[in-house]
Protein backbone atom coordinates (compact mmCIF):
# COMPACT_ATOMS: atom_id res chain seq x y z
CA UNK A 1 0.00 0.00 0.00
CA UNK A 2 1.14 3.09 -0.57
CA UNK A 3 0.41 7.05 -0.75
CA UNK A 4 -0.91 7.42 -4.00
CA UNK A 5 -2.64 4.13 -4.20
CA UNK A 6 -4.66 5.16 -1.28
CA UNK A 7 -5.15 8.49 -3.56
CA UNK A 8 -6.27 6.51 -6.62
CA UNK A 9 -8.59 4.20 -4.47
CA UNK A 10 -10.51 7.46 -3.17
CA UNK A 11 -10.77 9.04 -6.28
CA UNK A 12 -11.98 5.50 -8.13
CA UNK A 13 -14.97 5.21 -5.36
CA UNK A 14 -16.10 8.83 -6.26
CA UNK A 15 -16.02 8.16 -9.65
CA UNK A 16 -18.04 4.91 -9.49
CA UNK A 17 -20.86 6.49 -6.86
CA UNK A 18 -21.10 9.87 -8.64
CA UNK A 19 -20.26 9.50 -12.05
CA UNK A 20 -21.44 12.61 -13.63
CA UNK A 21 -19.12 15.15 -11.00
CA UNK A 22 -15.93 15.25 -12.16
CA UNK A 23 -12.75 15.14 -9.43
CA UNK A 24 -10.74 17.37 -9.47
CA UNK A 25 -6.54 16.72 -9.21
CA UNK A 26 -5.70 20.31 -8.05
CA UNK A 27 -7.67 23.88 -6.99
CA UNK A 28 -10.67 24.27 -9.43
CA UNK A 29 -9.56 26.82 -12.01
CA UNK A 30 -11.28 30.59 -13.10
CA UNK A 31 -12.79 28.46 -16.13
CA UNK A 32 -14.08 25.74 -13.56
CA UNK A 33 -17.71 25.28 -13.94
CA UNK A 34 -19.55 23.43 -10.65
CA UNK A 35 -20.56 20.67 -9.72
CA UNK A 36 -17.08 19.45 -8.87
CA UNK A 37 -15.16 17.09 -6.15
CA UNK A 38 -11.24 18.23 -5.15
CA UNK A 39 -9.76 15.24 -3.83
CA UNK A 40 -6.95 17.16 -0.94
CA UNK A 41 -4.65 14.94 1.11
CA UNK A 42 -2.67 15.70 4.14
CA UNK A 43 0.29 14.66 5.29
CA UNK A 44 1.06 11.54 6.33
CA UNK A 45 1.81 9.91 9.77
CA UNK A 46 3.21 7.03 10.39
CA UNK A 47 4.80 5.16 13.78
CA UNK A 48 6.43 2.18 14.71
CA UNK A 49 4.91 -0.20 16.62
CA UNK A 50 6.79 -3.66 17.11
CA UNK A 51 9.70 -5.27 15.63
CA UNK A 52 8.86 -4.69 11.71
CA UNK A 53 5.27 -3.56 12.00
CA UNK A 54 4.25 -0.18 11.46
CA UNK A 55 1.10 2.01 11.18
CA UNK A 56 0.47 4.37 9.00
CA UNK A 57 -2.49 6.85 8.74
CA UNK A 58 -3.79 9.42 5.76
CA UNK A 59 -6.03 11.82 6.06
CA UNK A 60 -7.76 13.91 3.46
CA UNK A 61 -10.61 16.08 2.48
CA UNK A 62 -13.00 16.30 -0.07
CA UNK A 63 -14.29 19.77 -1.35
CA UNK A 64 -17.84 19.48 -2.94
CA UNK A 65 -18.55 22.53 -4.84
CA UNK A 66 -22.00 22.38 -6.04
CA UNK A 67 -24.11 23.94 -8.94
CA UNK A 68 -25.72 27.50 -7.93
CA UNK A 69 -29.16 26.10 -7.92
CA UNK A 70 -28.41 22.82 -5.95
CA UNK A 71 -30.09 23.30 -2.53
CA UNK A 72 -29.12 22.05 1.19
CA UNK A 73 -31.08 18.96 0.61
CA UNK A 74 -29.20 17.57 -2.04
CA UNK A 75 -25.93 18.96 -0.43
CA UNK A 76 -27.19 17.01 2.35
CA UNK A 77 -27.92 14.03 0.40
CA UNK A 78 -24.66 13.68 -1.47
CA UNK A 79 -22.94 14.36 2.38
CA UNK A 80 -24.61 10.81 3.33
CA UNK A 81 -24.15 9.27 0.27
CA UNK A 82 -20.32 9.99 0.78
CA UNK A 83 -20.45 8.57 4.49
CA UNK A 84 -21.39 5.27 2.86
CA UNK A 85 -19.26 5.00 -0.44
CA UNK A 86 -15.94 6.01 1.11
CA UNK A 87 -16.45 3.64 4.95
CA UNK A 88 -14.38 0.93 3.08
CA UNK A 89 -12.21 1.76 -0.03
CA UNK A 90 -10.28 -1.06 -2.24
CA UNK A 91 -6.51 -1.00 -2.43
CA UNK A 92 -4.50 -3.85 -4.55
CA UNK A 93 -7.44 -6.29 -3.59
CA UNK A 94 -7.61 -5.29 0.25
CA UNK A 95 -10.51 -3.16 1.94
CA UNK A 96 -9.21 -0.10 3.88
CA UNK A 97 -11.76 1.14 6.30
CA UNK A 98 -11.94 4.73 6.53
CA UNK A 99 -12.38 6.51 10.15
CA UNK A 100 -12.93 9.98 11.85
CA UNK A 101 -15.71 11.05 9.27
CA UNK A 102 -16.49 14.45 9.96
CA UNK A 103 -18.46 17.69 7.59
CA UNK A 104 -19.53 21.14 7.30
CA UNK A 105 -20.06 23.60 4.94
CA UNK A 106 -17.55 26.88 4.57
CA UNK A 107 -18.76 29.63 2.37
CA UNK A 108 -21.23 27.26 0.61
CA UNK A 109 -18.37 24.82 -0.30
CA UNK A 110 -18.83 21.22 1.14
CA UNK A 111 -16.07 19.82 3.32
CA UNK A 112 -15.96 15.85 3.95
CA UNK A 113 -12.94 15.03 6.00
CA UNK A 114 -11.80 11.35 6.92
CA UNK A 115 -8.93 9.18 7.31
CA UNK A 116 -7.71 5.67 6.36
CA UNK A 117 -5.61 3.61 8.70
CA UNK A 118 -3.36 0.58 7.98
CA UNK A 119 -0.99 -1.51 9.43
CA UNK A 120 2.48 -2.05 7.50
CA UNK A 121 5.01 -4.93 7.85
CA UNK A 122 8.39 -4.34 6.13
CA UNK A 123 10.28 -6.61 4.78
CA UNK A 124 12.81 -8.81 6.71
CA UNK A 125 16.62 -8.09 5.50
CA UNK A 126 18.18 -10.99 3.68
CA UNK A 127 20.24 -12.72 6.25
CA UNK A 128 23.66 -14.72 5.06
CA UNK A 129 23.41 -18.75 5.04
CA UNK A 130 26.04 -20.59 6.52
CA UNK A 131 28.30 -22.47 3.51
CA UNK A 132 28.43 -25.99 3.25
CA UNK A 133 30.17 -27.66 6.55
CA UNK A 134 32.14 -31.00 6.07
CA UNK A 135 33.11 -32.74 9.44
CA UNK A 136 34.61 -35.81 9.74
CA UNK A 137 35.40 -37.40 12.90
CA UNK A 138 36.58 -41.19 14.43
CA UNK A 139 35.03 -43.33 16.92
CA UNK A 140 37.16 -45.08 19.29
Amino acid sequence: MTIDSIRQGIVHTLQQHFPDIPVLAGSPGEDFVPPGFELEMFPVEQSKEMGRRYRRSQAFVIRYYPAAETTQAETLAVAESLLSALEYIEDEGSLIRGNQFREEIVDGVFHFYGTYAFHLMKQKPASVRMRTMNQEGIIR
